[in-house]
C-alpha cells in the first residue's frame, strides 16, 4: 500500500527529490563531462564533411567518407576490431576472474 505524504497529498514516490548541494555539484560535474565529450565529437563529425583544402572556401561533401569506406585498410582494421571484441573480451574476463579475482 502506498504511503501518502501528509503535506502535499501525493504518494511519497511521486514527490520531487530533495535538492542538496551534493546533487547540484554532481549535476554540474555530469553536465561538464557531457560537454567535454559531446562538443569535440560533434565538431569532428561536422568537420568530416569538409572536402576543401585549408584556406579555401568551405565545400561540403561525402568524398572523405567515400574514400574511407572504399579503402581496404579501413575494412581490415574494422575486421580486426570485431575479432578482438568477439574473442578478446571473453579471454580478458576469464583471466581476471580466475587469476586476478
Amino acid at each position: 500500500m502506498a504511503r501518502v505524504a501528509a503535506v502535499s497529498g501525493l504518494p511519497t514516490a511521486m514527490r520531487w527529490p530533495r535538492v542538496t548541494s551534493r546533487s547540484v555539484f554532481l549535476l554540474l560535474v555530469f553536465a561538464i563531462l557531457i560537454l567535454l565529450t559531446a562538443y569535440p565529437l560533434t565538431l569532428l563529425l561536422i568537420d568530416s564533411f569538409h572536402v576543401n583544402n585549408p584556406g579555401e572556401a568551405a565545400v561540403w561533401g561525402l568524398d572523405g567518407w567515400r574514400a574511407a569506406f572504399l579503402d581496404r585498410s579501413v575494412a581490415s582494421a574494422l575486421g580486426t576490431l570485431l575479432r578482438w571484441a568477439r574473442f578478446g573480451l571473453p579471454w580478458q574476463w576469464l583471466w581476471r576472474s580466475c587469476w586476478h579475482g
